[in-house]
């Protein structure tokens, strides 16, 4: 007999249930692909800038488009690799072109199938701001990453569409870290600095409605700035919006102020909840079970 067949007999209506057991807790810790820009500039692939839909997208990255106000870049480079890694990485840039009332701002966002990821979700990117002109405004020169249902490239957070939500603001040539808990904010005492590699993570959890996040200095290992049990910033949102956004925001009133950053390894996990770990002691039990009356 074959070693499947011998091992598991259909028969044994315990082994079903097992596999069944095994194939669902798989099932539920679904992910999207990682996004490591491994095939350059072009929309062929999923892992491009820009990209298309697959492996867990539903499209390609999205950015604004140049403005009279402001000059935008973005390309997919190797020649200054993250610490501890190779290869290629996203290279973007926001420079201020003319004089304009109070902020400007032009980001990027990605859609992903969050219908199909409903435990709690880790978000994880690796960042680097690699150079700022004129980035001392903390209200107005501000790096933005938040999680949301509203796929645009302009408003850095709302009440009505965003669930986590964190913020570097520019402050005397480095970045403080602010943190949305609900309808309220919380600032660090941390800089992030220019020229460092970090490893941002967020944990949120859709039915608590609260988010965890640490950053991460990549080449010391040391976190720099972190938070926990902070409340989703839409408390009447029900899931997670499914759109993984980073948008910058510059003074517009200064012409050439401007920031260059890198972005790396974004990735979406699913967590499974504490039940669906018990499903599957209970299969890994039955597949025990079953191995040892086989050999008995």
């Amino acid at each position: 007999m074959e070693g499947n067949e011998y091992f598991c007999p259909m028969k044994h209506k315990l082994c079903i249930v097992a596999f069944t057991l095994l194939a669902f807790t798989s099932g539920s810790s679904a992910q999207v692909a990682t996004l490591d820009f491994t095939g350059g500039n072009g929309t062929s692939s999923v892992d491009q800038w820009q990209g298309t839909g697959g492996s867990g997208w539903t499209a390609g990255w999205v950015q604004g488009t140049d403005s009279s106000s402001m000059d935008i870049n973005r390309t997919v480079v190797n020649t200054d690799p993250f610490f501890g890694g190779g290869g290629n990485y996203l290279s973007g840039s926001n420079t201020v072109l003319a004089t304009y009332g109070g902020q400007v701002r032009n980001g990027i966002y990605r859609a992903y199938n969050g219908a199909t990821l409903t435990d709690s979700l880790t978000y994880s990117w690796n960042f680097r701001i690699d150079s700022a002109t004129g980035f001392s405004n903390a209200f107005n020169d501000q790096l933005t990453f938040m999680e949301t249902s509203d796929q645009q490239v302009f408003n850095p957070g709302s009440a009505a569409t965003t669930t986590w939500f964190l913020q570097l603001r520019g402050a005397a040539g480095n970045l403080t870290v602010r943190a949305r808990n609900g309808t309220g904010q919380v600032d660090t005492a941390s800089a992030i600095a220019i020229g460092t590699d970090y490893g941002f993570q967020v944990v949120s959890n859709p039915t608590t409605k609260t988010y965890s996040y640490s950053i991460t200095n990549l080449a010391t290992s040391g976190v720099v700035a972190s938070g926990t049990n902070l409340g989703w910033w839409n408390g009447s949102a029900s899931a997670h919006g499914g759109v993984f956004n980073t948008i910058v925001g510059l003074e517009g009133n200064n012409i050439g102020d401007g920031v260059a950053f890198s972005l790396d390894s974004v990735a979406i996990s699913a967590i499974p909840e504490p039940s669906t770990y018990a499903l599957l002691g209970l299969g890994l039990g039955a597949l025990v079970w079953l191995r040892r009356r086989a050999g008995s």
